[in-house]
């Protein structure tokens, strides 16, 4: 297959991976700035995030790129942020796969 038929079907190295966060959220109050704390960490490490929160929760995935500029470090950033703040609790994080290919498992 070539270049362009590779990067159009999303396949070897322009394959899209990412990761699922989720994790319960004890503030009520000042849930918006955790988020825009958040966004902004995702956004100084070339990362994107689509989720949020509701109901105690906060979940969503973490968009990485492609498998051509893979960088194992930054899910390790991502969690060590999480990891570190105090207003989650039950932090569970994904294996890094297959963004095109993920099935929903809500």
């Amino acid at each position: 297959m070539n270049k362009r038929l590779r990067k159009k079907k999303f396949v070897r190295e322009y394959t899209f991976l990412g990761f699922e966060v989720e994790a319960t959220v004890s503030l009520k109050e000042n849930f918006d700035s955790f988020i825009d704390d958040f966004i902004n960490f995702i956004e100084e490490n070339n990362l994107s995030f689509g989720g949020g929160g509701g109901k105690g929760r906060f979940t969503g995935i973490v968009q990485m790129g492609y498998a051509k500029d893979f960088d194992d470090t930054k899910k390790s950033k991502v969690t060590t942020w999480l990891r570190s703040r105090k207003e989650l609790s039950d932090l569970v994080v994904g294996e890094v796969r297959d963004l095109n290919k993920m099935e929903n498992s809500h």
